[in-house]
């Protein structure tokens, strides 16, 4: 079993390598800070990104994500769960923009301008991933990419965002 959360004071992440991300405390959920990705002309051109290296190639098992976002109106982002690390090719995208949240054509929503809980449960026995904002099923949607073994969260020209309150787990079957 692979467990990632935050340290319980917020002041950096464990196990996971971040660029130039950086912990504020201007905005958070619980505690006093949280990690604020700013669109990329903001931040000098830079790319700002997490990667949870997952320890190798999952195919089996269950993962579970969760954790809280305020994502500013009007502003993007993207969320990639890639095949191999560091990454190489191919993924599954999860886009946020403007209250719309979509993967491969499935859309729903979330909550602008205000914390909300995320929550992403992929089977990988069966490619078969929900995905919920605030406890209520937005989607399902089965997933192209048949193994996992990082998790990205970016900027791009329109993310202004925030995580707190991170928590990911993965139970391997055997």
């Amino acid at each position: 079993m692979l467990k990632f959360m935050m340290t319980s004071n917020h002041t950096r992440w464990e196990v996971i390598y971040a660029n130039l991300l950086p912990i504020v405390n201007t905005i958070a959920h619980s505690g006093s800070n949280s990690v604020h990705f700013l669109p990329s002309a903001q931040n000098g051109g830079m790319t700002q990104y997490v990667e949870l290296d997952l320890g190798g190639q999952h195919n089996t098992g269950i993962i579970t994500l969760e954790t809280l976002m305020y994502i500013e109106s009007g502003a993007g982002v993207e969320i990639f769960f890639e095949p191999e690390f560091p990454f190489i090719s191919g993924s599954c995208v999860i886009n946020f923009l403007s209250g719309i949240i979509s993967v491969d054509g499935v859309t729903g929503s979330y909550p602008e301008a205000t914390w909300f809980k995320l929550n992403l449960i992929g089977n990988l026995n069966s490619n078969y991933w929900q995905l919920l904002i605030n406890d209520i099923a937005q989607f399902q949607f089965v997933n192209g990419v048949e193994e996992i073994a990082e998790i990205t969260f970016t900027n791009g020209a329109t993310a202004d965002y925030y995580i707190d309150d991170f928590n990911f787990d993965y139970q391997n079957p055997s």
